[in-house]
């Protein structure tokens, strides 16, 4: 329960985006709520990369470019 411990020194920690086409067609603001929280969190927990892995958008259409790049931004 809770959020998982923070790395141990000399520890950094890769962020993982998958999938996030639903995001950006249906839920805009959890998709910025993620990108949010790992920004805020980028030094507590050391993040040092962030991944993005499979689709961004899922009909490729204007709207769904606007809310991903306010999210990625």
């Amino acid at each position: 329960a809770g959020e998982p411990p923070k790395p141990k020194a000399g520890s950094f920690t890769v962020a993982v985006l998958p999938d996030t086409q639903n995001y950006s067609e249906k839920f805009p603001e959890t998709f910025l709520a993620q990108t949010k929280w790992i920004a805020e969190n980028q030094s507590a927990r050391n993040i040092q990369w962030m991944l993005h892995l499979g689709d961004i958008t899922n009909r490729n259409s204007v709207p769904e470019w606007q809310n991903a790049q306010r999210a990625l931004t």
